[in-house]
């Protein structure tokens, strides 16, 4: 058979041909779409996992900042003992001097009478 000059079968399989291409054209289609949907997937896994990675890294930045400020307050802490130390030492110190000069006092206060007693044994011996 002839159409136009060429052959009908040559026809026939170029038909065949364009219609087995067609239908592997297809299928590369379908096996890309399958491909890009997969990597899609993936790419998504990775996010997700990138996003859980950032959420524990923020947790150890957090976790040094949290040590960082446990040390502080350690130090924090030794330095009010220390400074507790130092009052109570100063208070010791204050109160020996207070409890000397209560004393002092006491003596002094004493020699006072003594020295009253004195005056006035001597104003009754020069008057009488």
């Amino acid at each position: 058979m002839w159409t136009k000059g060429v052959p009908v079968v040559t026809d026939v399989v170029q038909v065949e041909d364009c219609l087995y291409m067609t239908d592997q054209i297809d299928k590369w289609q379908k096996d890309v779409k399958k491909r890009i949907q997969s990597l899609n997937e993936a790419i998504s896994s990775l996010h997700t996992a990138l996003e859980m990675l950032d959420d524990a890294h923020s947790s150890v930045v957090g976790g040094k900042d949290a040590e960082q400020l446990k040390r502080e307050l350690e130090e924090a802490k030794k330095l009010i003992k220390e400074k507790d130390n130092m009052l109570a030492r100063t208070k010791r110190a204050y109160d020996e001097k207070a409890k000397k000069l209560e004393e002092k006092e006491k003596e002094l206060e004493e020699k006072e009478k003594e020295l009253d007693e004195e005056v006035n044994d001597i104003t009754k011996q020069v008057f009488h």
